[in-house]
């Protein structure tokens, strides 16, 4: 429950009213809210493709149609970069506060001959 909490404390929603007030629109954080879809994906192993397909884009404009998806490349490049500061920052974090971590690695090859490391602090 406490994370539900969080996460709607830390988007911003305004409320706007037409002159008769018999429609609500609410605007959303869209920096927050892309930051939140990025950092789902990452975590589901979606492919960044997916804002790219129509279904997608008909299903969020279905749940807000003032929520435009940012692009592929902005997912990428941008927003990445602060969702990756942002989890920097976290680690750092954790790490200042432990007494005690433990480093595990491994390794292994990809599909594509890459070589990959694994890094992980218990």
């Amino acid at each position: 429950m406490d994370d539900q909490q969080d996460i709607q404390s830390e988007i911003s929603i305004t409320s706007v009213s037409n002159c008769d007030n018999s429609n609500q629109l609410l605007l959303y954080n869209t920096n927050k809210s892309n930051q939140l879809l990025l950092e789902e994906m990452i975590e589901g192993g979606a492919p960044l493709s997916l804002v790219e397909a129509q279904k997608f884009k008909e299903f969020i404009y279905s749940i807000n149609n003032l929520y435009h998806i940012s692009s592929r490349k902005q997912l990428s490049t941008n927003i990445l970069d602060e969702v990756h500061m942002k989890v920097q920052t976290s680690i750092n974090q954790f790490i200042c506060k432990s007494t005690w971590i433990t480093i595990a690695t491994d390794s292994w090859t990809n599909i594509c001959q890459d070589h990959l490391v694994n890094f992980m602090a218990i």
